[in-house]
């Protein structure tokens, strides 16, 4: 934390306080890995990690700082942060496919 608030996002708090949860999750979805009712659950669950991560990846702590000021300014940008990055992620998609 001894970074510029503007220079950490919110993935990269989360992921600092949550990496030992995630190894663990990790070695218990790898001992499950074969199951094919598993497979499409993983694939969903996957899908929604990644929409998680490039959320969290898009809001810095100085942009929670200063809506924090304006509850009103706070729901803006974190629904526009949303909508930003599904966009972004629905544009990736159909370049890819």
């Amino acid at each position: 934390m001894a970074n510029d608030p503007s220079k950490i996002t919110l993935l990269q708090v989360v992921n600092a306080l949550d990496d030992d949860a995630k190894d663990t999750t990790r070695t218990r979805r790898k001992d499950r890995a074969d199951a094919s009712m598993v497979q499409g659950i993983k694939q969903a669950y996957d899908l929604i990690l990644t929409g998680y991560d490039a959320y969290f990846d898009s809001i810095t702590l100085q942009m929670l700082l200063d809506a924090s000021q304006d509850e009103s300014m706070g729901k803006e940008l974190l629904a526009g942060r949303l909508i930003a990055e599904s966009q972004r992620l629905l544009a990736e998609a159909a370049a890819a496919a």
